[in-house]
């Protein structure tokens, strides 16, 4: 294979999303999730996290939103979301890299992954063993595993992680470079070959006593059993009565055995809920089950486990299988065999739920049934489009195109729908009546910014927009948010000072008011970057002993633009006695040399002439300097130099070096 070829083949992998696992972190906002999920091995699959009655949302400005049952840092109650910052009482250092929950019913735990590590709180060994924890409370509190501070694996550290997955009694390490790693306490998942459920140390996954698995860029589980996908498209899975997909029954496995994916099918992302049922979606939108089937979570019209991967079907035993799939959720975070769910989207943003209604969970209209394949549940109108789903443990939340605020279906109690009220129900239908929020990869308005502009420019309101623009909308700007006629703005890359409002515009679905950003205000920079230059001259070049010499300081502002509290340095050596001086604007103190000019605008010129005797001895060479507000682009101008010279026989000669000597 000659270059040429092995760069294109390089590159087609990379496209595709089959590269080599290593560097696949993504920092910041990761907005290849939900709806618009696309390449497999960068995939964000926790932007948002529910468990049982609390959630956790990453907004689009990186902040992280939590509300619910136990959820705030004494592990109370939180009614509306609020944000996880030191201010509101979670006492972390660094910044915020990933985030995770687990539950069993009521009990719920958090966990926290900073720069400097990880932090948990919420009710105790739900999420990890008491021994790795500081404090003997649910308060919010550092953690460390095994005698490392930071409580990750030894060898890693927080910008390792690119996956933070929590189920009952499991904490799971995806790193960038493909390594995976379990702390758990339950279902005999160490995949190391253990099985104690110790809980209070990290185990390598291998596939067998001396082969580590490699390559991985997802693991997902419930808490008896771990599935992941690595970089090459294969499954693996360990614990307790896993399913291998080969039509045989489940088995207890302490390494990580590989799966049977089916014929042709490409995986772009994995899931499990409880009673051991996996998913499995296609790049190409085919949707397979497989497990557990309880409360009919595979899909397939009845409640019978199958031992091969099966299509989940949409109308009935007999309708048309699942081949447009975009984005999966399962209940992968609470513990109860009761709460076997999913809820999927498909690449137009319609919305499917089936399994476990309990508490109405997934929007159905029946509490408690477990029902098949239901299109767009939960009073939605068959022309919405959804952008985000995510199944908590009795509960789902869902980002509706063109609504600021989140939808809810499920148990409402303690906080859990995080519209300020502590009261109980069970609604099902989705509301939209919620609080506002702007969740990185489905956000209803776009993300902007302010920005400045140097004097006498225009701005690009293209740099006040934060993300990439979504597929299926376009961006538009108007300077109201009701998008008044006449106030739509034609040239966004060329706007002058004012108030300004961005919008999302779908091609398709409801939404006939879609919602305005953040006004975007555009202003004036004062600090932007101007040359000034500094000269010097003298009257006379070759004064006697005593005689009174006369220093001109001419500077100019070449521009572009204005310069404030300019200030140049002018300290005669003590080769001179200083007589007088005359500047053209500004003020000469004579004790310092500072003349302070103040503002200088764009190609103006000012002078400064300065008296001074020549004495016997002394030093002669005389120096000047300028300084302003604003950055200089040409610092070599900033400086001017005379070099003199005093003769022995009384006389001196004050000459220009050839160059100047501009420093």
């Amino acid at each position: 294979m000659n270059m040429k070829k092995l760069y294109i083949l390089i590159f087609l992998l990379t496209a595709l999303g089959w590269s080599n696992s290593n560097a696949q972190c993504v920092s910041g906002c990761n907005d290849n999730t939900f709806v618009r999920s696309h390449a497999p091995n960068t995939i964000e699959y926790d932007n948002i996290v529910s468990t049982f009655h609390a959630s956790m949302v990453r907004e689009a400005d990186g902040k992280l939103m939590v509300w619910g049952q136990g959820i705030s840092p004494t592990a109370t109650n939180v009614l509306s979301p609020q944000e996880v910052s030191v201010n509101n009482g979670y006492n972390f250092t660094g910044s915020i890299l990933r985030f995770t929950g687990a539950s069993s019913a009521t009990s719920q735990q958090f966990a926290l992954l900073t720069t400097t590590g990880l932090y948990v709180w919420g009710t105790r060994t739900n999420l990890v063993a008491n021994g790795n924890l500081v404090n003997a409370n649910n308060s919010f509190q550092k953690m460390t595993v095994d005698g490392k501070a930071d409580g990750l694996p030894v060898g890693v550290i927080p910008s390792d992680v690119k996956m933070l997955f929590g189920t009952y009694r499991t904490l799971v390490v995806v790193t960038c470079t493909g390594d995976a790693w379990v702390l758990s306490s339950t279902g005999a998942k160490n995949g190391d070959g253990s099985t104690d459920n110790n809980g209070t140390k990290w185990t390598r996954v291998k596939k067998d006593a001396t082969t580590n698995l490699t390559g991985v860029v997802a693991v997902r589980g419930i808490n008896n059993g771990l599935v992941a996908l690595t970089s090459n498209g294969e499954l693996y899975t360990w614990g307790t009565g896993v399913y291998l997909g080969d039509g045989n029954a489940a088995v207890n496995s302490s390494y990580a055995k590989k799966m049977t994916v089916p014929t042709g099918v490409q995986p772009k992302m994995i899931g499990m809920t409880v009673a051991n049922a996996y998913y499995l979606l296609a790049r190409d939108g085919r949707l397979f089950s497989l497990g557990g089937n309880t409360r009919r979570q595979l899909g397939i019209y009845s409640d019978v486990a199958s031992l091969s991967w099966a299509q989940p079907r949409k109308n009935n035993s007999t309708g048309p299988v699942f081949d447009d799939v975009a984005w999966i959720s399962p209940q992968e975070h609470e513990n109860g065999a009761t709460y076997a769910a999913i809820n999927i989207l498909t690449k137009a943003g319609k919305l499917y739920a089936w399994g476990s209604n309990d508490g109405n969970m997934i929007g159905g209209t029946s509490n408690g049934t477990n029902y098949d394949p239901l299109l767009m549940p939960g009073g939605l109108d068959a022309n919405d489009v959804l952008m985000a789903v995510e199944t908590g443990g009795h509960t789902t939340v869902a980002i509706k195109q063109c609504s600021k605020k989140y939808g809810y279906v499920g148990h409402k109690t303690a906080g859990s729908m995080g519209d300020g009220s502590g009261d109980s129900g069970n609604p099902n239908t989705f509301s939209f009546a919620t609080s506002e929020l702007t969740v990185c990869g489905a956000p209803a308005a776009p993300p902007v910014q302010n920005i400045k502009i140097c004097p006498n420019t225009t701005g690009d309101l293209g740099t006040a927009h934060l993300a990439a623009i979504p597929d299926g909308v376009a961006l538009e700007w108007w300077t109201t948010t009701n998008r008044a006629t006449g106030t739509k703005v034609s040239n966004p890359g060329a706007v002058g000072v004012g108030t300004y409002y961005a919008f999302y515009i779908p091609n398709t679905g409801n939404c006939e008011t879609p919602p305005a950003s953040q006004a975007v205000q555009i202003t004036i920079d004062n600090m932007c970057p101007t040359d000034l230059d500094i000269k010097k001259s003298v009257n006379n070049n070759y004064p006697k002993e005593g005689e009174i010499v006369t220093f001109t300081i001419t500077l100019k502002n070449l521009g572009p633009y204005d310069a404030t509290n300019v200030e140049a340095t002018e300290a005669l050596p003590n080769g001179y006695q200083f007589v007088i001086a005359a500047p053209s604007h500004g003020t000469f103190n004579s004790g310092t040399g500072k003349w302070m000019v103040g503002g200088l605008a764009n190609q103006a010129t000012v002078t400064l002439a300065v008296q001074a005797r020549v004495l016997a001895t002394g030093l002669y060479n005389n120096t000047v300097t300028v300084r302003a507000d604003q950055s200089d682009p040409v610092p070599a101008n900033n400086t001017f130099m005379l070099p003199v010279t005093l003769c022995k026989s009384g006389s001196g000669q004050v000459q220009l070096s050839r160059n100047a000597l501009k420093n």
